[in-house]
């Protein structure tokens, strides 16, 4: 069993030395073995890869992720920069996917026909710039 402080200590190495991590922007704290995750970054994925970087180590109980994605700016034009993403990718199947934006939140709805597909739509929107947090309401159509 590791102590929360050596825990601690590991933690904030490994998101300091993580590329993908904006380690300056987080807070970390350890409570028997559960580690908490807060901040803010630009990107979905950099809040992904910090918990991803944390995962593995030794002593690691559970990970509580409050990091927030902040990007450096939220545009009025995100419905059809969102939309368009979309239709970039002419293998996903979007014909029923409704968008609506609103302060950077993009709400999905509508139906897909599998799992995978309904993973790789909300990835998509997650990688168009100004997209704060995505509401998958999509339903797969079986």
């Amino acid at each position: 069993a590791r102590t929360d402080a050596a825990l601690l200590e590991e933690v904030t190495n490994v998101l300091t030395w993580d590329a993908q991590v904006p380690a300056e922007h987080l807070g970390v704290a350890v409570a028997g073995g559960c580690v908490l995750l807060e901040g803010w970054v630009e990107w979905d994925y950099q809040r992904e890869a910090a918990e991803r970087a944390v995962r593995p180590l030794i002593g690691v109980r559970g990970i509580e992720n409050r990091i927030t994605v902040r990007p450096k700016w939220i545009t009025a034009e995100l419905q059809p920069a969102v939309v368009a993403a979309l239709r970039h990718h002419r293998e996903l199947h979007t014909r029923h996917v409704a968008v609506e934006t609103r302060n950077g939140i993009v709400r999905l709805r509508g139906s897909v026909p599998s799992l995978a597909e309904r993973s790789a739509i909300e990835t998509t929107v997650w990688n168009v710039p100004g997209v704060i947090e995505v509401v998958d309401e999509l339903a797969i159509d079986r």
